[in-house]
C-alpha cells in the first residue's frame, strides 16, 4: 500500500515542481464542481462580490479535518456581514477523495452544514489539485471579491484578524451631491432634466434626476465600487464632452463615451472632491505660514456681505482678528487683499463693490493696530469668475457664492 501512495506523491511533487506556484495577489482559478446534491457549484459565480475561503482537504487525513468546526462557524457568522466591499464570506469546501461514501461521511461527522461542499473523485489527480499547485492537504485560499488570492494557508488567529480587519473596513454611506455640465471648457452649459443612474455592476441602485442646473443628488449611498450612467441625448454633439462638477460649477471629471450614452466610475478622491468639506482652518494655515520659510501664501475666503454692502460682518471679523495678530507679531508681513463679485449687476458696479469692500477689509485691519503700508486693496470686480457664470448666464446660487471671495496673499 505504501509504494502507490509514495509513487503518487513523486509523481505529484514533478508536477508541481514544473509549474509556477500560485502566490498572494495572484488571480485564483475558475472551477466548477457538483455539492452532494449532484448540482454545480462555480467558484466564480460563488466569489462575485464576496469574499471566499477554498478549503482543500482529505477525509483520510486527520490535520485536513482539525479547521472543520472552524470553517463552518465562520461560514455562518460571516454570511452575510459586509466585510470591505465584500458582501460577506463564502467558504467552499473542496474534498479530494476517490470515494464518494467517505467524502458524505466526512461531512455529516464533522458538521459541515454551513460551507459550501463539492468533491472531486480524482484527488490529487484532478485538475483542480493541478491548477492550485497542491503539494499538501490541506490548504486553504482566501480571496477577495476581484478574484484575487489574498492569503495562502493562514493560522487561525491570522484568519480571524483578517476577516475582524474587513468588517472594521466596511465602507460608509455618503451623500453624493454633484452637476451635470457639457460642451467644452470654454462654453459650458447645465444638462438638465436629464436621468443619472448609480450602477454597480449590472444592478441599479439608485436613479436622479438633475434640476433646471444640472444639480442631481443621491443620499447615504456606498459609491465604492459604482458608476454613473447618463443615457444618449440630443442635447450633447459629437463634439461636446460631459462633465461632473461640484453643485458650485467647479469640474470634477469627465464622463467616458460609450454605445448608450457616457459613464463614470466614481472613484474615492472625486467624491471627496465633491464633498462640501471647509477648507482647513485659516487662522492655522497663518500660523503654520508664519513658522515656515515660503515667502508666499493665499488663502481664499467666502467673506459674506449683504446684497449691495460692504461693511465688515462679525463672522469676517474674527478672521481678520487673528490676521491682525499676525501681522503685528510679524512686521516683515505684508498682505494684498483681492475681493471679487459675482456677475450679476453691472460690471462697473460690481468693479467699484468690489474695491469698497476690499478696503473695508483694509480699513478694519489698520483700526487693529496693522501698518496701512503693510496692505494693500484691490477689487476685480466681476472679471474672474471661478465657473462659467458670467454675465446673462444662468446659474444656481451656489454657483455664485463661488464667485463672491476674498483673497489674501500674504509675503514674507
Amino acid at each position: 500500500m505504501q509504494a502507490p501512495r509514495l509513487f503518487v506523491s513523486i509523481l505529484l511533487l514533478v508536477v508541481c515542481l514544473h509549474a509556477k506556484a500560485l502566490m498572494v495577489g495572484d488571480k485564483a482559478p475558475d472551477f466548477t464542481l457538483k455539492n452532494l446534491k449532484e448540482s454545480p457549484v462555480n467558484f466564480m459565480q460563488a466569489n462575485k462580490g464576496r469574499y471566499v475561503l477554498i478549503h482543500f482537504w482529505s477525509p483520510s487525513t486527520v490535520k485536513s479535518r482539525e479547521r472543520h468546526s472552524l470553517y463552518n462557524k465562520l461560514a455562518l457568522t460571516y454570511k452575510d456581514k459586509q466585510l470591505g466591499k465584500g458582501a460577506g464570506l463564502t467558504v467552499i469546501s473542496v474534498c479530494l477523495e476517490q470515494l464518494k461514501e467517505s467524502w458524505e461521511m466526512a461531512v455529516v461527522k464533522d458538521g459541515l452544514s454551513d460551507v459550501e461542499n463539492v468533491w472531486d473523485k480524482n484527488g490529487l489527480y484532478s485538475q483542480i489539485a493541478k491548477q492550485y499547485q497542491l503539494m499538501k492537504l490541506p490548504a486553504d485560499f482566501l480571496v477577495s471579491p476581484t478574484g484575487t488570492i489574498i492569503m495562502i494557508d493562514p493560522t487561525e488567529s491570522a484568519l480571524q484578524t483578517k476577516l475582524n480587519e474587513l468588517q472594521k473596513d466596511v465602507p460608509k454611506p455618503t451623500d453624493l451631491l454633484a452637476k451635470l455640465l457639457y460642451g467644452n471648457p470654454k462654453d459650458m452649459k447645465p444638462l438638465v432634466h436629464q436621468k443619472v443612474f448609480l450602477i454597480s455592476g449590472t444592478d441599479t441602485i439608485k436613479v436622479a434626476e438633475t434640476d433646471d442646473y444640472g444639480d442631481f443628488e443621491f443620499r447615504q449611498v456606498v459609491v465604492q465600487g459604482t458608476e454613473l450612467a447618463v443615457g444618449k441625448t440630443s442635447e450633447i454633439s459629437d463634439q461636446d464632452a460631459l462633465y461632473l462638477a461640484k453643485q458650485n460649477g467647479l469640474i470634477v471629471s469627465k464622463f467616458n463615451r460609450s454605445a448608450s450614452g457616457f459613464n463614470y466610475k466614481v472613484l474615492d478622491k472625486d467624491v471627496a472632491k465633491l464633498a462640501e468639506i471647509g477648507e482647513e482652518d485659516p487662522g492655522m494655515k497663518l500660523d503654520v505660514f508664519s513658522k515656515s520659510k515660503d515667502k508666499e501664501m493665499l488663502i481664499v475666503e467666502n467673506v459674506y456681505y449683504a446684497t449691495g454692502d460692504f461693511k465688515v460682518s462679525e463672522k469676517t471679523a474674527t478672521l481678520l482678528n487673528k490676521i491682525a495678530e499676525t501681522m503685528k507679531a510679524n512686521p516683515a508681513l505684508k498682505l494684498n487683499v483681492t475681493s471679487h463679485t459675482d456677475a450679476k449687476g453691472e460690471d462697473a458696479s460690481n468693479k467699484e463693490l468690489s474695491l469698497k469692500r476690499a478696503k473695508a477689509v483694509q480699513e478694519y485691519l489698520v483700526s487693529k493696530g496693522v501698518d496701512k503700508a503693510k496692505v494693500s486693496a484691490t477689487g476685480m470686480g466681476e472679471s474672474k469668475t471661478l465657473n462659467r457664470c458670467k454675465n446673462d448666464v444662468s446659474c444656481s446660487e451656489k454657483e455664485h457664492e463661488l464667485n463672491r471671495r476674498t483673497e489674501f496673499k500674504f509675503v514674507k
